[in-house]
C-alpha cells in the first residue's frame, strides 16, 4: 500500500497567531489621543481590549509611557491584521509586499510601523520614526517560508475582500 504524505496546510485565515501593538507616549503627547489612534486601527469588535502601561524616564529625565496592547486570540488577531492591511493605500500595500522579507524575522514575526497622527485621523500609513509598532506573530507550516505564506494570505485577502 502506498501512502501519500502531504505537507500540512494552514488556512489563509489562520496564519496570524497573535498581534502586539506598542507605542511610546512622550511628555509632549496625549496618552488618550495615542490610545484613540490605536483604537481607530482596531476592527469593531476589538475596542474592549485593555492597554498595559509602563512609566519610563527618557534621556533628559522626561517622562515616557510605553503602551502595549496584545491580541492573543487567533481569530481577533487575524481580523485586526486583515483590517489593517485593507486600510493601507494600494501604494502602501505594494511597499509592504515588496519589503516583506526584510520585515519578517527568523521567528516568523512581521513588523510594521505606523504613523501616529495618520492613525489618529483614521488612516494607516507606514512610518519609521516614532511609530506605533505592530508585531504580527505568524504560524506557518514546518519547512515553509513565512514570507511566501504571508504573500499567499495577502493575495487571498485581496481577492476575497477587494483591493
Amino acid at each position: 500500500m502506498r501512502v501519500n504524505v502531504v505537507a500540512p496546510v494552514i488556512e489563509w485565515n489562520r496564519l496570524v497567531k497573535s498581534v502586539e501593538i506598542s507605542v511610546f507616549v512622550h511628555a509632549t503627547e496625549s496618552e488618550e489621543k495615542i490610545k484613540t489612534a490605536i483604537r481607530k486601527l482596531l476592527s469593531s469588535g476589538l475596542g474592549s481590549l485593555t492597554f498595559d502601561s509602563v512609566s519610563l524616564v527618557g534621556h533628559y529625565d522626561d517622562p515616557i509611557i510605553m503602551l502595549t496592547l496584545r491580541i492573543q486570540r487567533r481569530k481577533e488577531a487575524t481580523e485586526f491584521f486583515d483590517s489593517l492591511y485593507l486600510m493601507l493605500s494600494s501604494l502602501e500595500k505594494e511597499r509592504l509586499t515588496s519589503e516583506i522579507e526584510r520585515r519578517i524575522d527568523s521567528s516568523g514575526n512581521l513588523y510594521i510601523r505606523l504613523d501616529k497622527q495618520k492613525a489618529y485621523n483614521g488612516g494607516a500609513v507606514m512610518q519609521e520614526n516614532d511609530p506605533i509598532r505592530v508585531k504580527v506573530k505568524l504560524q506557518v507550516p514546518h519547512g515553509e517560508e513565512a514570507a511566501n505564506e504571508l504573500l499567499r494570505h495577502l493575495r487571498a485577502l485581496s481577492e476575497t475582500r477587494g483591493r
